[in-house]
């Protein structure tokens, strides 16, 4: 894109945008979306069944998480489109608008997470702490960057 140009003008003089890189973001938030999602389904089932706020409120923040995601490629789709009428900057804000939905997000569920965590300390349940550790193991294992790798440094020797 030349210098001082916008993205809107670029896309109306047909210059590239760089829509490529926008489509590769595109696809790895949605596979990020799929596996988010994926853990969130299987943390919530075995917090409620074993009774765990530890895994409920992970659970909550992987939602959070992936409503984050949900925004960002809402935002992104938005935000690509051109100015025009009254949206003289386009759609661009969106992705500001987005980003605080995600805080206020994260503050409600942090309040609630706080007030369940309280009741549970004055009056407690018991939890299945076979359940929690499987699951905790699982997510650990999973999510490790040397699964599938040799154990060898990289670095320089």
């Amino acid at each position: 894109m030349a210098r001082g140009t916008t993205t809107s003008q670029a896309a109306d003089t047909g210059m590239d945008t760089g829509t490529g890189v926008r489509d590769a973001d595109r696809r790895w938030l949605t596979i990020a979306l799929t596996l988010i999602t994926a853990f969130l389904v299987a943390e919530v089932v075995v917090g409620v069944l074993a009774n765990s706020l530890a895994l409920l409120s992970d659970a909550a923040h992987m939602l959070t998480d992936a409503a984050s995601i949900v925004l960002a490629l809402v935002a992104m789709r938005l935000s690509a489109l051109p100015a025009r009428g009254i949206f003289t900057y386009g759609l661009r804000r969106t992705e500001i608008l987005s980003a605080q939905a995600n805080g206020l997000t994260l503050l409600l569920l942090s309040l609630w997470l706080t007030y369940e965590a309280i009741r549970r300390l004055i009056n407690p349940g018991p939890v299945a702490g076979g359940l929690v550790l499987i699951t905790a193991g699982w997510a650990s294992w999973s999510t490790s960057p040397r699964r599938g790798r040799s154990a060898r440094p990289t670095g320089p020797a």
